[in-house]
């Protein structure tokens, strides 16, 4: 699984997205909606593993669109990605 690293201004909604690709690089389905935890700089969870929200794009890519609160920390937030292909579970931040 892969994702990117965007800074993002307080108060604005950023795109979460994730492509999961199989072991040839192609891209694949998870079994199920994958799901997102949200943690904050100080490694608070800010949002609950969770598919809430969370949109299938195209063959492999999901999204999150995420609103960061306005009184929010600022720093490095981390968008922690929970998915199974094939029975198989992993995760990627």
């Amino acid at each position: 699984m892969s994702t990117t690293t965007r800074k993002v201004v307080l108060g604005e909604t950023i795109n979460l997205e994730i492509d999961i690709r199989d072991a040839n690089d192609t891209k694949v389905d998870a079994d199920s909606t994958p799901e997102v935890t949200i943690i904050d700089p100080l490694d608070n969870i800010v949002r609950t593993a969770s598919t809430s929200g969370v949109t299938r794009l195209s063959t492999g890519r999901y999204r999150l669109s995420y609103t960061l609160s306005s009184s929010a920390r600022t720093g490095i937030y981390i968008d922690r990605w929970r998915a199974s292909v094939g029975g198989f579970t992993t995760t990627a931040n």
